[in-house]
């Protein structure tokens, strides 16, 4: 079965992670090992859900192991999730967007973090 999985990363003024395709039980993994390689660089970090295909349980799961990662490495995360799409429903179900903000569009997410650096 070919990985149905892409997750791309961007070095910007802060990284931007580009996940599309579908996050599942068999990809959350891989998904798992990229986000945590960039919240342990201490850049703020933007995880774009905008091309997700399909997101269940394990890729929320996978969000909330890292945003824990990120809060001990000093990186402070935003998610990009358009307001009407199921990913989004989903972060208000479990109200994972409570915990890490989400945004209609990369550059949203990225002025957000920009906005006041050191979140103060």
């Amino acid at each position: 079965m070919p990985d149905t999985l892409e997750v791309i990363v961007e070095e910007n003024a802060v990284t931007i992670v580009r996940v599309r395709g579908e996050v599942d039980i068999l990809t959350a993994p891989a998904l798992r090992t990229r986000l945590a390689e960039a919240a342990r660089r201490g850049r703020d970090l933007v995880v774009d859900l905008s091309e997700a295909e399909f997101f269940d349980a394990s890729g929320l799961r996978v969000l909330d192991q890292i945003a824990a990662l990120a809060s001990e490495h000093g990186t402070r995360l935003a998610l990009v999730a358009p307001e009407r799409s199921s990913i989004r429903r989903l972060l208000d179900i479990v109200r994972l967007d409570e915990r890490i903000p989400a945004w209609d569009s990369v550059a949203a997410a990225t002025a957000f973090l920009m906005e006041d650096p050191r979140g103060n």
